[in-house]
């Protein structure tokens, strides 16, 4: 054995812990990307609109709460 070598129960304990790091990651990740797809807001309406008559129109749904016609 060479100077600064380590020792075979440190290689030991290297290989256990990469072992439960790799047997746990694939758990941890879908936990985490679950939990972003619910921290994700909700889908917004369509901006532009087309209505029955042929008519467009255009809605901002990030609008300080401007009054728009809810029926178009």
């Amino acid at each position: 054995m060479r100077f600064g070598d380590k020792d075979w129960r440190h290689k030991l304990h290297k290989s256990a812990q990469d072992f439960k790091f790799h047997a746990t990651l694939k758990p941890r990740l879908d936990r985490t990307i679950e939990d972003w797809h619910q921290a994700q807001p909700e889908a917004l309406k369509p901006v532009v609109r087309e209505h029955a008559d042929g008519g467009f129109s255009i809605h901002a749904p990030w609008s300080d709460g401007a009054k728009q016609d809810p029926s178009r």
